[in-house]
């Protein structure tokens, strides 16, 4: 009898101790799980916040840019505003880059693809050279929509400058039709920049359904007539 108690409660001791072992195991285990969940996420959000510097940043230089074109021609913008920003976008257009590959690592390729598409090669303007069914034109990104305003400026004061030479020598002919014409053009690029904005928004509310879909917290108001 004493050694079959003595065998119980080693038994006992023993599956008592791999139940505890076993239960460790599986919190521990839960405990990663949320961790690495929650560095994820936060991971994203992170990534959320640098896409909102980048696009703000990009939004700040191309209003400069256009803002630097009244009545100014080519050969005098292009020294000032232009080479500047061309500065600038040879650096924003390296951070889009890396932001892509953490917008895809996080959100997926659809969200990363709208703020540059590395398959859209070349990353030029949209309306260069392109033929109107050609599907790549019409392939919507905000780099892309960058480039269009930095070529609708580009031509605008090119444009300029052969108002400026026709004034000079007292030409008119095809004075009004150019005027007319820059005139259009800055009216386009402040549409393309309202564009460029609106994508933004559209971008980053598509960002934040799917950190609500990562877990992220999210308060919702409910209307008092909604609770009556």
């Amino acid at each position: 009898m004493a050694e079959n108690s003595l065998v119980t409660a080693v038994v006992t001791a023993v599956l008592t101790s791999l139940l505890t072992l076993i239960g460790t195991y599986a919190l521990q285990s839960r405990q990663e799980a949320r961790d690495e969940a929650n560095d994820f996420l936060d991971a994203a959000q992170n990534t959320v916040q640098e896409t909102v510097a980048i696009l703000d940043d990009g939004y700040n230089a191309l209003d400069r840019l256009i803002d630097a074109t009244h009545e100014t021609g080519w050969k005098t913008f292009s020294k000032g505003p232009w080479r500047e920003y061309m500065a600038f976008e040879r650096r924003w257009h390296q951070r889009m880059i890396v932001q892509h590959f953490k917008l895809e690592r996080f959100f997926g390729k659809d969200m990363a693809d709208t703020l540059i598409d590395l398959d859209d090669i070349p990353m030029g303007p949209t309306d260069i050279g392109r033929n109107k069914d050609d599907q790549t034109a019409r392939r919507y990104n905000l780099q892309k929509l960058a480039a269009d305003i930095e070529y609708t400026v580009r031509s605008m004061t090119v444009t300029q400058d052969i108002i400026d030479e026709q004034i000079e020598a007292k030409k008119t002919d095809g004075l009004m039709e150019m005027i007319v014409t820059v005139s259009n053009n800055k009216d386009t690029a402040g549409r393309q920049l309202k564009n460029y904005d609106t994508g933004t928004i559209r971008l980053l509310k598509s960002l934040d359904e799917r950190l609500t879909q990562l877990g992220a917290r999210k308060v919702t108001v409910v209307n008092a007539s909604q609770e009556n």
